[in-house]
């Protein structure tokens, strides 16, 4: 007898155990506790998902995917993210936790981001969803060059320029070794429809200084950056009117090299655009 009452006792456990083990969700955003265990039902599932778009560009070697729930899903969305605030949410996809963020605010947007750091499983996701896919805007590699070798100047923030643009966060590396110096100094150049380089235009806010008989002056300041070494700087180009979204423009900044002093600085390029 008693040996039967443990074949029965072994046959419950096992069944238990095998329902929870092949337990079915449905793909889609669920709450998630500490450990990453599912505490509750979905907040939304995949078919709940009005558009979305994926982005390879910001890192070559990462995909995510951006999207916006349907209409009638916002304001569940917007709830359940306010009663996790301080907790985790996951989305789940094949059964499996692919991320766990911690939720800081109410997200009244709709708007969600899902990544991952195997791309190829998130190429699979975006892939796998049945709603609008929107092409997300092209974004031209930076092009890097100067009049002189030794010198490299890149943009390192934000990695999307968008507009408004604020604010630029520059760095400058220097492989000669000679100490590099460069000022506060800058110019952003526009691409004409001929291809030629052109200043951009001031911007309202500029003109309107100008037109008060006030003009800018920059600090007659020199950065020095030694040999191998790197430093950045933030620029404000508030000067310019960098509206136009299907523009290439270019950052422009001089420097120079030993001996001092000199007569003529060489200059560093950056191309970009705004998204």
């Amino acid at each position: 007898m008693r040996k039967v009452k443990k074949m029965i006792a072994f046959a419950i456990t096992s069944l238990i155990f095998f329902a929870c083990s092949t337990a079915h969700r449905d793909n889609g955003w669920y709450p998630v506790d500490d450990s990453d265990n599912i505490e509750g039902e979905a907040i939304v599932k995949t078919n709940d998902f009005e558009r979305v778009s994926l982005d390879t560009v910001t890192d070559p070697d990462i995909a995510f995917i951006q999207g916006v729930l349907k209409q009638d899903k916002i304001p569940v969305w917007a709830d359940a993210t306010e009663q996790r605030i301080g907790k985790r949410i996951g989305f789940v996809y094949k059964d499996s936790v692919i991320m766990v963020p911690s939720v800081n605010c109410r997200i009244e947007s709709g708007s969600f981001s899902i990544h991952s750091s195997d791309k190829q499983l998130i190429l699979e996701i975006y892939n796998s969803l049945d709603c609008k896919k929107i092409d997300p805007p092209y974004v031209m590699p930076q092009k890097s060059y100067a009049t002189a070798e030794g010198m490299t100047m890149r943009i390192v923030g934000p990695n999307l320029v968008k507009t408004p643009v604020d604010s630029l966060v520059v760095e400058f590396a220097n492989s000669r070794d000679a100490d590099l110096t460069t000022g506060e100094w800058y110019r952003i150049d526009t691409k004409s429809d001929e291809g030629s380089w052109i200043q951009a235009p001031y911007s309202k806010k500029y003109l309107d200084l100008l037109a008060k008989g006030t003009e800018v002056c920059f600090n007659d300041i020199g950065y020095s950056l030694k040999p191998d070494g790197s430093f950045r700087m933030t620029v404000k180009p508030w000067l310019y009117d960098l509206s136009d979204k299907s523009a290439t423009y270019r950052l422009v900044k001089t420097f120079s090299y030993p001996p001092y002093p000199i007569q003529k600085s060489d200059t560093a390029y950056v191309e970009f655009q705004i998204i």
